[in-house]
Formats: structure tokens, C-alpha cells, sequence
């Protein structure tokens, strides 16, 4: 796949989060509850995950040992884009938070803005998708990402939807090669970025993409966890 075809075949990212995000069927799971999303990495993992590709190879993927060999879900990435998605409806979505761990080799060196759809390359990202509406195409998604250039803190729309939006959590390389935790409020995330507070979640997603820079790095994932009050 050439740049221009993959980067509208992404161009549809949007409308394949929805596909990807389609709620499961029975009811909502109100109240106090913690979920692991990924971690430990037993038998029978990958069921509860989908892979989505965004070009024609997707990135190799693996549970490896750290370096404490704990298992690690790794994503060895060269020239392609491709992401797990886990759906997990849970309302209503008064208090919540995520909290990951996330490594990278190296970000992701680009002579584009990443604000723009031929920089639109991360070497980590985390999706939240959030309410759907009755217009489908029309969800809420929230995009962490580890940077190249871009300031932590700053958020912005995705070039190619402004119903996903970018926040940055890391950049560039001071803390590449080592494993850093985040933890978020996803209320106050969204009521930041899309200006009003959610009503639910839909689902989860870990990415690395480098179709559009053309570039290589690794990323591994451990200890997503989405908790609920």
C-alpha cells in the first residue's frame, strides 16, 4: 500500500472505530467495578481483543517477558499501522479512570506536523471510545498518544476526525526505553477536549503506527485497567 491509499484507508478511521466499537449486547454494568483489560496475559487473552488494520501488514505482535519477566504485550512496527480493540460497554460514567503502563523503543522521528493527516504517526497510542449517539458515525473517541515533537499536555482533533481527539502524554525520546504509568480521569478528559461530560464507555484500544513515516520502533503495553465508581 502506497502513502496516499494508506493514509485514506485511514481516512475512514472514524467510521471503523464504530465498527469496531459496536456495543455488546445485554444490560450496562452500573456501580463500583474494576476491569483488567490487559496484564498477566492468560490463556485465551486474544479473545477479548480484535485486531483492526490500517494497512495491508499489520504490526507483529507479542507476549514477551520485561525485564523482570513479567509478560508484555509488545508491537514490533515498520511502515505499517494496526491496533487491538477490546468493546466494553459500562454506564452511567460519573467517576472513571485508566491507568497503563506504556514503553517505546524510540518516537517517532517525521519532517510532518503530526497535527496533519501525513503525520499522523505515533510510536504509542490509547484509544477511550465514548458515547454513541443515534447518528453511529458520530461517536466520541479520546486518543493518548506518546508524541514525536508535540508538547505533553497538548490536545487537539484528529486530522482526519474531529470526533477523535489527541492528547499528548509523552514526547519524543527523555523516557524511551523505560516504562512509565499514567493514570487518567476520563470524565475530566473528555469534559476538556469535547466540552461536556460522558455518559458511557464502548471500548479500548492499543495502537502503534508508522505507515505514514515509513519508520520502525517497538511499543509494549501492561497493566491497562479501567476502573469505575
Amino acid at each position: 500500500m502506497n502513502a496516499w491509499s494508506g493514509r485514506m484507508a485511514r481516512a475512514t478511521l472514524g467510521t471503523l472505530l464504530i465498527v469496531a466499537f459496536a456495543p455488546m449486547d445485554g444490560p450496562a454494568d452500573p456501580g463500583p467495578r474494576s476491569f483488567e483489560l490487559l496484564g498477566d496475559f492468560p490463556d485465551g487473552w486474544e479473545s477479548q481483543w480484535k485486531l483492526k488494520k490500517f494497512s495491508d501488514d499489520p504490526n507483529r505482535l507479542h507476549v514477551v517477558p520485561d525485564e523482570n519477566d513479567n509478560p508484555v504485550l509488545e508491537f514490533d512496527s515498520q511502515s505499517t499501522a494496526s491496533g487491538l480493540w477490546h468493546k466494553l460497554k459500562v454506564e452511567p460514567l460519573s467517576a472513571a479512570r485508566l491507568s497503563w503502563r506504556w514503553k517505546v523503543d524510540r518516537s517517532l522521528a517525521s519532517p510532518f506536523d503530526e497535527r496533519r493527516k501525513e503525520g499522523d504517526d505515533y510510536a504509542a497510542r490509547v484509544f477511550v471510545a465514548f458515547n454513541k449517539p443515534l447518528l453511529p458515525w458520530r461517536t466520541n473517541a479520546i486518543c493518548y498518544v506518546w508524541a514525536g515533537e508535540e508538547n505533553v499536555g497538548e490536545s487537539y482533533p484528529n486530522p482526519f476526525t474531529g470526533h477523535v481527539k489527541t492528547i499528548v502524554l509523552q514526547s519524543g525520546n527523555d523516557n524511551a526505553r523505560r516504562w512509565v504509568l499514567e493514570n487518567r480521569d476520563l470524565v475530566a478528559d473528555h469534559l476538556a477536549v469535547f466540552g461536556k461530560t460522558p455518559e458511557k464507555v464502548e471500548a479500548f484500544a492499543v495502537m502503534v503506527d508508522t505507515d505514514n513515516t515509513g519508520t520502525r520502533t517497538k511499543a509494549w503495553f501492561d497493566d491497562l485497567v479501567f476502573r469505575v465508581e
